[in-house]
């Protein structure tokens, strides 16, 4: 049995659906174990024990956040819980870095691993995007183990506000995707260490339920018509399967 964890950064609607998600994606995978836990009810206090997390799990998760964000630039926006996110996160990302122990991170999730590794993180009006985005695929991403062998450019749900930029070229750091807009939508560190802006996990109807419930994301929406997104899954299929 493969045991994941999935750290979420949710505490409204979306925490449960999240979870939902998840694991309508992979319903018919065999021999996977899910435990969630969120930054802000952690009663355990599990995520200071990144020895403990790493000793009891095979794999681990960030998920999203519409309500976090790290750049600055918001307006009416309450900064303190998106410091604690990181402030939370700290030591478990370190020792994620330092193990090159299989993670993978989703938009929020991105852009913290982003973050940590020295990219800038930005509030730009032109770089946000909340559509079904064509997904192009670098060299480098063409031949890595989650993403080789996907027709690019393939469809996947985007919708993010803030963007990562300025990533530093370290050697073992590679973009493995990209929008028009966007550079780093798809990023590896390491061997194990794998970080998506775009959403894998959401479908169609999964998507358009996020964004009733967040309708400032709508201001970006471009490119709304019902797309097959199952290409953009394959990733996080292939992530968890290996």
């Amino acid at each position: 049995m493969v045991k994941i964890l999935v750290v979420q950064f949710r505490e409204d609607l979306t925490l449960q659906h999240e979870r939902d998600c998840i694991l309508n994606k992979v319903k018919d995978l065999d021999n996977l174990q899910f435990d969630f836990v969120s930054i802000f009810d952690d009663k355990k206090n599990i995520l200071d024990n990144s020895k403990y997390i790493l000793d009891k799990y095979q794999k681990i998760i960030f998920g999203g956040s519409a309500g976090l964000y790290l750049a600055k630039g918001h307006t009416g926006k309450d900064y303190k819980k998106a410091k604690f996110s990181e402030i939370k996160t700290d030591k478990l990302l370190n020792s994620i870095l330092e193990n090159d122990f299989p993670f993978f991170g989703a938009c929020y999730g991105f852009q913290l691993l982003a973050k940590k590794l020295g990219a800038d993180i930005v509030f730009d009006k032109d770089l946000a995007e909340t559509e079904f985005a064509d997904i192009y695929i670098t060299v480098a991403g063409k031949k890595d183990k989650l993403f080789k062998l996907i027709n690019s450019p393939f469809k996947a749900v985007v919708g993010h506000q803030d963007t990562a930029i300025n990533l530093p070229k370290l050697p073992q750091l590679e973009v493995l995707c990209y929008t028009q807009k966007v550079y780093n939508h798809a990023i590896r560190y390491k061997k194990n260490i794998y970080a998506t802006q775009f959403h894998g996990e959401l479908t169609t109807d999964e998507f358009f339920y996020r964004l009733n419930l967040f309708p400032e994301y709508k201001k970006y929406a471009k490119g709304l018509e019902p797309q097959d997104t199952d290409k953009a899954t394959i990733p996080l299929i292939r992530f968890l399967k290996n």
